[in-house]
């Protein structure tokens, strides 16, 4: 993960060079506490030292842990008219947070409203389009309320005042978009809606559940019994599915705050 970061941090700092901004104020938008901006910390690249990096977050508690290990941190949220630090950033990036969003439309207006003239960006968002190739139901999560493909994403922020200078996929899973920040929040594109084939998904599930009923029936025979690697999202929406919810003995994650809790 850091050095995914390092890479994208590069990629923004190719980006503004290339525009000509040197120096200046950078936010994340979502910030948690702090993690991705204790990497920006780590980067060796010299050109980040023209730049300031703070971040805003929701969660009064993650703002307090992030301001204990000095980091610049605002409580505050992106929407409506909502300001940050009382001025204006030359750059913002955000990393998978838009999908948890009721109405990012609101929320990449109101980034848009805090950035000046010219101002570049990176979001990551997971990619909906890897999940329907693999059928992977299981990265379906209640608090992942917008999906995205890379083409409803760039609909997005191209009617939110912004333009698309680089789109890539990272990992096969997350969809990157470096973007400009333009004259004007107007809708300056038009997509037609059409249907997504999601049967994928249901596919998968019946191939999956088979699966594991067929292991879990081979263990029993076996005398033997199972845990399960990975409190993950991923991971209880298997249990959650499937017959694991009653065979698991254990599940094991190395994060301190998820143990102690099944």
């Amino acid at each position: 993960m850091s050095n995914l970061r390092h890479e994208e941090y590069v990629r923004l700092l190719d980006c503004m060079e290339s525009k000509g901004i040197v120096e200046g104020d950078i936010i994340e938008i979502g910030c948690g506490r702090g993690e991705f901006m204790e990497m920006w910390g780590d980067l060796g690249d010299q050109r980040k030292q023209g730049f300031s990096l703070c971040g805003i977050e929701h969660s009064q508690d993650l703002v307090e842990l992030g301001l204990n290990n000095g980091l610049i941190i605002e409580q505050n949220y992106a929407e409506e008219n909502n300001t940050y630090f009382g001025k204006k950033f030359d750059a913002f990036v955000q990393f998978n947070f838009l999908e948890h969003q009721a109405d990012p439309t609101d929320m990449l207006r109101n980034i848009w409203k805090n950035l000046k003239d010219k101002a570049v960006g990176l979001i990551t968002v997971p990619s909906f389009e890897y999940i329907l190739d693999e059928g992977a139901y299981y990265e379906i999560m209640r608090d992942h309320i917008s999906n995205f493909t890379q083409e409803s994403l760039k609909y997005l922020v191209e009617n939110t005042g912004f333009k698309v200078l680089e789109s890539r996929l990272v990992n096969r899973d997350t969809i990157e978009l470096i973007i400009e920040k333009t004259d004007t929040i107007e809708a300056q594109r038009r997509t037609s809606a059409y249907r997504i084939d999601v049967s994928s998904l249901k596919d998968n599930y019946k191939k999956l559940k088979a699966s594991i009923s067929e292991h879990l029936k081979n263990l029993s025979d076996e005398g033997k019994t199972m845990a399960i690697w990975g409190a993950s999202h991923q991971a209880f929406t298997l249990v959650a599915t499937t017959e694991l919810a009653s065979a698991a003995r254990y599940v094991i994650d190395s994060a301190k705050f998820k143990q102690g809790k099944y």
